[in-house]
């Protein structure tokens, strides 16, 4: 089957999903009990792709992601990681893919069902830690040791960046947001996510590059920014909300940009070393095969092609659209931060997986993997136009009610002063 339909609107899936029990296939959904706003209403964060909606269950608290449309390739490689989840890093958050998932309008469509984290976005967690530089540097070994586990299992996330990477209470590494996950079944079937321009080299956000080392530079600009803050606080002063200390304006120009100088005089020579090795990354092409633990460990780069900035048209560079390329932004809703526990290990999470890596490799996929046509939709730098309206609609109800009392109580303080 192809999903050559529309696809349902946010306020579609909100009318459908305020009833699980009608809305959903799967019995362990129907009776989930969604996580509500202060207006009664479930919470949702929207993003390019998906809207996510927590929810606590009987196997824990989940996040169900309700497509607005489909990734690319989004069935087999959810299946893929659903069918093999020993041959995948522990660090990935749990998933599942519910093909017919969810009825809205008469219809149904497919889901994914995450396992929901408990833990804070880097970004954040860098912020509340920037007194305790031990904090820091303990963290920048635990994401060494992550980034080694992952290039061992040969797989790789391939959309690092502050908002995907969670640290729970105990100082564990998880990651979120797993639509463009690199894995040997599915090495064929390139995603359209192409990363955040503050953590990816401009060449892979700019032509799609997509492999099993694809982590390696935004692993590097991770590792350092947190070694880098360790050492000196202050570097915080370039965090904007969207990256950690770099933006995609350092990489474009190494070495010329304020940043570099700051870091190449850092009091820790391992901050100093990391840079200069990030600004000859920048400078080479982003087909590194190699890892962030290669790098570390030999403090030089392997052989390979030169590659500029300059070799992108004018107006490309000065064009900030192509960065976001398929992005998927989703810390719009009190949801994108709902992380109150971790799902135990429960069969419910693998038996959707209903094709082996093996078939999934050889190309047997399952009927909700087409790629529908046309359905790419612009970057989602804010809030869906329909979800502002919905609040806008709020404000308006809301205040007409308040009018409504404001004139009740003045029509009785008339009545009296009249019958007084």
């Amino acid at each position: 089957m192809t999903h050559d339909r529309a696809w349902p609107t946010a306020s579609q899936y909100l009318k459908a999903i305020q009833t699980p029990a009608r809305a959903f296939t799967d019995p362990v959904l129907r009776a989930a009990i969604l996580v509500r706003d202060r207006w009664g209403l479930p919470q949702a964060a929207e993003g390019q792709n998906a809207i996510a909606y927590p929810a606590e269950t009987a196997h824990g608290p989940i996040v169900v992601r309700c497509f607005k449309r489909l990734p690319v390739h989004a069935a087999q490689r959810y299946q893929a990681l659903s069918a093999a989840p020993h041959e995948v890093s522990p660090g990935f958050a749990r998933c599942r893919w519910v093909e017919d998932g969810i009825s809205v309008a008469g219809s149904r469509w497919p889901l994914v069902v995450m396992e929901r984290i408990d833990g804070v976005p880097l970004g954040a967690f860098v912020e509340g830690h920037l007194r305790s530089p031990g904090d820091l540097l303990r963290l920048a070994d635990r994401w060494r040791e992550l980034m080694a586990e992952l290039a061992d299992a040969t797989v790789a996330h391939a959309d690092l960046h502050q908002d995907n990477v969670r640290i729970t209470p105990d100082g564990t590494i998880r990651l979120i947001d797993l639509d463009a996950v690199w894995l040997p079944a599915t090495a064929h079937l390139a995603p359209a996510e192409r990363g955040h321009r503050a953590f990816q080299h401009p060449q892979r956000t700019r032509e799609g590059h997509w492999d099993q080392w694809v982590d390696t530079f935004s692993a590097l600009v991770i590792h350092l920014s947190l070694t880098a803050l360790a050492a000196d606080p202050q570097l915080w002063t370039h965090h904007h909300g969207e990256n950690l200390i770099f933006d995609g304006a350092d990489f474009l120009r190494p070495e010329l940009t304020p940043i570099w100088a700051q870091l190449a005089s850092s009091p820790n020579p391992q901050v100093r070393d990391q840079t200069t090795l990030l600004a000859e990354f920048c400078r080479r092409t982003a087909h590194l095969r190699t890892t962030l633990e290669t790098f570390l460990l030999t403090g030089t780069l392997p052989p390979a092609a030169a590659w500029s900035a300059a070799e992108l048209a004018t107006d490309d560079v000065n064009d900030t659209e192509w960065w976001w390329n398929d992005r998927d932004d989703s810390r719009t809703s009190e949801a994108a931060d709902q992380t109150e526990g971790t799902v135990p290990p429960d069969d419910w999470w693998t038996t959707a997986a209903s094709q082996t890596p093996g078939e999934i490799e050889a190309g047997s996929v399952s009927r909700a993997g087409q790629l529908i046509p046309g359905a790419a939709s612009p970057p989602a730098k804010a809030r869906d136009r329909r979800v502002q309206e919905k609040d806008a609609l709020r404000v308006v109800l809301i205040g007409g009610v308040v009018a409504i009392m404001i004139a009740a109580v003045i029509s009785w303080t008339l009545v009296l002063l009249r019958f007084n």
